[in-house]
């Protein structure tokens, strides 16, 4: 380490990330560890952090620390949007986890969608999306429990919605449409999520029918801007 010693430091920091030393959103090292561990002063360090932001390596949060930059999935939203689809595709392992599934009563919104009466019963499905034991999303969907019978007993057999409704006489199912908003992350989101409270989100309301073009799936989708891009293709 000479007169480049910030470059040094960089490449050495950049190979440790792309050996899978450091795991996406893992915080790393302090400017004072890094100075202490290479020998050099804090501004030396700080040179060398820029670069690896300015490459998109890593990033910072003001008052926290630097931080390995998240790898995003393109979620594809088309006639037939599917999140493990969309997480193979991006050569990721999806895994989903149901924290909510219960009957209860629809609320004036939900009831229209699902063209429905207020007073049937629907199912009401809440859960996580991973990507490689990565949180990236929280979604709740509410199912008419009426039009389609089985459906609680195939989840309880199933984390996926596709197998499930498979499993339950569905066997393809489209989008009829699809509404993307952004707000921030509240102190539960953040918690499922596990990022800081005030990331932003990207919200998606959708409605899926059947071959029928009966309703069969309400819902709302949270999925994390830093860990997500939505990819709209013309069907």
């Amino acid at each position: 380490m000479k007169t480049f010693a910030w470059k040094y430091i960089s490449d050495q920091i950049y190979k440790e990330i792309n050996e899978g030393r450091y795991l996406e959103g893992q915080k790393l090292p302090t400017e004072n560890e890094y100075s202490l561990r290479f020998g050099v002063n804090r501004h030396t360090i700080r040179r060398a952090l820029n670069e690896l932001i300015r490459k998109s390596y890593i990033y910072s949060r003001k008052g926290s620390g630097f931080y390995v930059s998240e790898k995003k999935t393109i979620h594809f939203i088309n006639q037939r949007p599917r999140f493990t689809k969309s997480l193979i595709a991006s050569g990721d392992t999806p895994l989903t986890k149901i924290i909510r599934l219960e009957y209860i009563k629809p609320n004036e919104e939900e009831a229209k969608n699902l063209k429905i009466k207020k007073e049937e019963m629907v199912i009401f499905l809440e859960g996580i999306g991973y990507r490689n034991n990565t949180p990236i999303c929280i979604y709740k969907k509410i199912f008419p429990s009426n039009r389609i019978p089985g459906l609680m007993a195939s989840f309880k057999k199933n984390s996926s919605i596709s197998k499930a409704l498979f499993d339950s006489g569905i066997k393809d199912y489209i989008r009829s449409y699809s509404i993307i908003s952004s707000k921030l992350t509240n102190h539960v989101e953040a918690f499922l999520l596990k990022c800081n409270q005030g990331e932003p989100l990207i919200c998606t309301k959708n409605l899926n029918v059947n071959n029928k073009k009966e309703p069969i799936e309400f819902g709302y989708t949270l999925f994390m801007g830093s860990r997500v891009e939505i990819y709209i293709e013309n069907n």
